[in-house]
């Protein structure tokens, strides 16, 4: 018989991952981590939670969550010629002391609750309505189920591009200011992580989301794809509900539909791309990644092209919107935005118009 604490575990220890990056990337040794503190913590010995990559070393601790101050005291020596340039702990940069070979540091884990953020290197940006995650994947710091496939590079760019080229359609069909001036919740896009133990973002796909203001309900298409980058179909899930999900097929319309259970938009999955529209609505047709870019259609018109490029080393994202016709599509555009490459913080966004 299934008792009550048997569903619902009172979960008091939480697992916090450490990176630690490498001044020359390549360069091999793993380090041998000591931890201390006045009250219970110790590394984590599951499986792949002590690792080493290109790029950094990550390991993670296990500790009780704590509301007061908790500082952790971490010490390791270097071996060979490694040097590092920073350490990570969530999304801060962690002051260290280096006496010859020997690396000391510590952090206060106070407050540190749900799951881990340290390895979660993303990029937001928001206006009303509408909200994007920019996922920074690296081959350097690859991890979880893609440590041992082959990198999906291809997909990668892919989903970036879809994921930009579908916030213009869902502007283009005035979306976001219809939910935020009704308070009905935004529209979500954004890809998948490679770099992440815990999360396994497997296989390479990239995410529309309806997400009510009251998050639970939440319909959350996963938009999964094949080896060249395109689109292969639909598994929906809801969210905040376990094991609820849907598999919608080659052609079956995805209906989003809001609190209230009015139509909001709808999704389809074809053979040469993704449709979306709203009730009565034009129909906008993202094509699949092809020649480094997707193009745009209105109503089977070509209105426009997005090209996009991540530099995860200097945290340069550019986008590329060209105008090819439509008297309300938006004029062509490049935007740059500049993020911390270690961390996907936001720092800074430049837009320059260059056509009607």
């Amino acid at each position: 018989m299934i008792s009550f604490n048997d569903v619902y575990l009172n979960n008091s220890i939480r697992k916090t991952a450490i990176r630690i990056i490498k001044k020359c990337p390549g360069i091999y040794g793993m380090i041998k981590v000591g931890i201390k503190a006045n009250f219970e913590v110790g590394i984590s010995n599951e499986p792949n939670l002590c690792y080493e990559v290109p790029n950094e070393f990550v390991f993670y601790i296990e500790h009780e969550k704590k509301h007061d101050k908790g500082d952790v005291h971490v010490s390791f020596e270097l071996k060979n010629e490694l040097d590092i340039e920073a350490i990570l702990v969530e999304k801060d940069y962690i002051q260290f002391e280096k006496n010859g070979n020997q690396i000391l540091f510590k952090f206060d884990i106070s407050g540190f609750t749900g799951s881990t953020t340290t390895l979660s290197i993303h990029t937001r940006i928001e206006e009303p309505g509408l909200k994007i995650r920019l996922e920074h994947n690296h081959i350097g710091r690859k991890a979880g189920m893609y440590r041992n496939i082959n990198y999906p590079g291809t997909q990668i760019i892919a989903a970036h591009h879809y994921i930009m080229g579908m916030r213009e359609i869902i502007r283009m069909l005035n979306l976001p200011s219809y939910l935020a001036n009704n308070n009905l919740g935004y529209m979500y896009i954004l890809g998948f992580e490679t770099n992440n133990e815990i999360h396994t973002d497997y296989p390479p796909h990239w995410h529309l989301i309806y997400r009510w203001e009251t998050f639970v309900g939440s319909q959350a298409p996963h938009l999964y794809l094949g080896e060249n980058g395109e689109t292969l179909y639909n598994k929906c899930y809801i969210d905040g509900i376990e094991g609820v999900c849907r598999t919608f097929e080659n052609g079956e319309w995805c209906k989003f539909v809001d609190y209230l259970g009015t139509d909001v938009c709808a999704l389809c999955v074809k053979d040469d791309g993704v449709f979306v529209t709203k009730p009565y609505g034009d129909v906008y047709h993202m094509s699949n990644f092809e020649e480094n870019k997707v193009v745009i259609k209105k109503n089977d018109v070509k209105i426009g092209e997005i090209e996009v490029a991540d530099d995860v080393k200097k945290g340069i994202y550019e986008i590329k919107w060209t105008k090819l016709s439509g008297i309300e599509t938006p004029g062509s555009y490049v935007q740059k935005i500049i993020y911390d490459p270690l961390t996907g913080v936001f720092f800074e966004s430049h837009v320059h118009n260059f056509g009607l």
